[in-house]
């Protein structure tokens, strides 16, 4: 790893983050996780290295796998090669930053406890550093594994459309998005006007078109993962189980994001035909819905029928994760209604990110901040 590819990669990815940006991140987090009664919010320190992983591996996949996208690396003319110790460079740099914020998060996890309930809970911080610290080995160690082993790699035409080594056979991958589009060209929802059950095809039919295998294979990892989590958490757990279902539903429909992103300028720039934004905002709404149903579907059957908990505090959080998943539903589908990202839809999505983390985590009143989120995105949009 040369010096000039060291600094292109900052470039490339943003700077190392700062001591004082490290010790705010870490101490907040800390201070959040402690303050729930009981132990209640401490899951949340648990999502931190899984959220880092994820966001890494956007940054990274793409840079490694798919470098013809007219981005600047392409325009660079950077190889593999350097892609490749770059890739390495900026998970060294990204590992050691989220192994300093989970430690100082920890540390404010056992100042918040000691300074608030007299108890220094020595046991649950090992015990939470612990389990960080092997999410970090396998998350983090896993990705630089498969770029140092040079199994992410690009493809041999290295040209936009997207195709995993597992499925070679291109007439294959050819005669399932056909089947798939003709299945999904008459498909319909009731309640829904005319010009909207146009609009609702001809999404799901971009999607296929555009991306059918990272949909597909983000949806079934969600599930996996979910299922994981009902199956093993016990339903007490309720923080947990509400975060559990409003993540990986996001990171789905975080996924589409680039292919509605794509639809939504193709519709904007159609000369010969003109959808009104209001229907167009209604169908990514209902599909944001159909996906985050199934999760809390799951959410239901686990807490009400298997739990069998119906005390008031776990009722209500019950009630926050739906008005949680409700107002993501309706910020993603307002950003899907954009062309690209901007400063007010970052900044409206990570504001109503932190309502739905407050509004589970707090107890009795926290369901206020899931739903002043839903009244923002709609005063938005």
């Amino acid at each position: 790893m040369t010096q000039e590819n060291a600094q292109i990669s900052k470039s490339l990815f943003g700077p190392t983050a700062k001591a004082t940006d490290i010790l705010f991140i870490g101490s907040i987090i800390g201070s959040i996780s402690g303050i729930g009664p009981l132990y209640e919010a401490q899951p949340i320190l648990f999502f931190v290295p899984f959220a880092w992983f994820l966001y890494v591996l956007t940054k990274m996949y793409s840079f490694v796998k798919n470098p013809r996208k007219n981005d600047w690396p392409f325009i660079l003319g950077i190889l593999y090669t350097d892609r490749r110790n770059m890739a390495l460079h900026f998970v060294r740099r990204k590992t050691i930053e989220l192994f300093l914020i989970c430690s100082i998060a920890t540390i404010g996890f056992l100042c918040v406890r000691s300074l608030a309930y007299h108890d220094f809970a020595i046991k649950e911080t090992i015990a939470s550093f612990e389990i960080m610290f092997g999410e970090i080995l396998c998350s983090m160690g896993l990705f630089w594994i498969l770029v140092q082993a040079k199994i992410i790699r690009p493809s041999k035409k290295d040209h936009q459309s997207q195709s995993l080594f597992i499925f070679p056979d291109k007439s294959f991958l050819s005669a399932t998005r056909a089947t798939l589009s003709l299945r999904f060209s008459n498909f319909s929802f009731p309640f829904l006007s005319h010009e909207q059950k146009i609009i609702l095809r001809r999404q799901l039919l971009y999607v296929i078109r555009t991306a059918p295998i990272n949909t597909a294979l983000f949806i079934i990892i969600a599930f996996i993962f979910y299922a994981i989590i009902l199956v093993f958490a016990p339903a007490t757990q309720s923080i947990f189980l509400g975060m559990a279902c409003c993540i990986p539903p996001t990171i789905v429909l975080m996924e589409i994001t680039t292919a509605m992103s794509d639809s939504a300028e193709k519709i904007a720039l159609c000369p010969y035909y003109f959808f009104n934004p209001r229907d167009i905002y209604s169908v990514n709404l209902l599909l944001c819905a159909m996906v985050f149903a199934l999760f809390l579907l799951g959410l239901c059957i686990k807490i009400v029928f298997f739990g069998h908990l119906f005390d008031l505090i776990s009722l209500l959080r019950l009630v926050s994760s739906f008005a949680s998943c409700l107002a993501l539903c309706l910020c993603i589908a307002l950003r899907w209604n954009k062309s690209e990202w901007d400063g007010t839809s970052a900044a409206l999505f990570g504001a109503v990110c932190l309502c739905c983390i407050l509004g589970i985590a707090i107890p009795y009143f926290g369901i206020v901040f899931p739903v002043a989120a839903c009244f923002l995105v709609l005063a938005l949009k």
